[in-house]
């Protein structure tokens, strides 16, 4: 896994809340995330929905895996599938993404997840590429995992004991985006509860950044100076790596990180 930034790298995406962006294709002149990116590396990225005010800036994962609890709940029309607590009638799988669809909960007793290309598998078509079944639902660990294969079909999820429990499952292959560490955003740089709306999600170079988990100061190159040592100030320029680094380093100005 690379910190990569390249430019021209701009898609669409109506994913609502906190959680994962979904993409929904590059806007006309401009490459995906997958493209420009690739899978498994992280970018600076720049989410922002317009209409409602809302922005977002840090630093994400292409085609990070994504993990959903389950728990079973009757909302009064018979038990369903609830995923992090909310009822969901469709979702949004990336192609090459692996999904965990986590059924520790006790909910979820009797009613074991699994995939079909046809509600409730009608005529007897549950779907098996990618898909592993773990543990018993209820119990610790139990778990159903798909890898998303390329050219996936629209899947349903159901309940093998029960009908009329699941949801659908849409495939596409432009991929999606974890928000793993927030630098700014409208909401006091905290991470956003986007509302609807179609955003626009592009790649970035932050204005201002605090070094990430995954960076180290031996990533780093000074335009001006190959070793940063105690005592030094660093005035407005670009960092680029590798660097020696000792000592307590003061930056001053603005300095641009890539």
């Amino acid at each position: 896994m690379a910190l990569i930034v390249n430019d021209r790298v701009k898609e669409t995406s109506t994913t609502t809340g906190t959680g994962t962006i979904n993409f929904g294709g590059a806007e006309q002149g401009y490459e995906t995330f997958v493209s420009g990116i690739s899978a498994g590396n992280t970018t600076y990225y720049a989410i922002e929905n317009n209409s409602a005010g809302e922005f977002e800036v840090g630093i994400g994962t292409v085609n990070a895996a994504v993990s959903f609890a389950v728990t079973v709940v009757n909302p009064g029309s018979g038990n369903k599938y609830y995923l992090d607590g909310s009822l969901q009638a469709s979702i949004d799988l990336a192609e090459t993404v692996t999904y965990t669809f986590d059924q520790s909960d006790n909910s979820n007793t009797g009613h074991p997840l699994r995939f079909a290309t046809a509600a409730d598998a009608a005529g007897g078509t549950e779907y098996t590429t990618g898909v592993t079944a773990t543990g018993t639902p209820g119990s610790a660990g139990a778990k159903t995992v798909i890898v998303v294969a390329s050219s996936a079909p629209t899947l349903y999820a159901y309940c093998t004991n029960h009908s009329g429990m699941g949801f659908t499952a849409t495939t596409a292959t432009v991929g999606n985006l974890s928000r793993d560490t927030v630098i700014s955003s409208s909401n006091s740089d905290s991470k956003v509860n986007f509302s609807a709306g179609t955003k626009n999600v592009f790649c970035t170079l932050p204005a201002t950044r605090a070094m990430s988990p995954s960076m180290t100061a031996t990533d780093y190159l000074v335009t001006h100076a190959t070793t940063l040592s105690q005592d030094q100030t660093i005035a407005s320029g670009v960092l680029a790596g590798p660097v020696t680094v000792t000592g307590t380093q003061t930056i001053t100005g603005t300095v641009v990180v890539i």
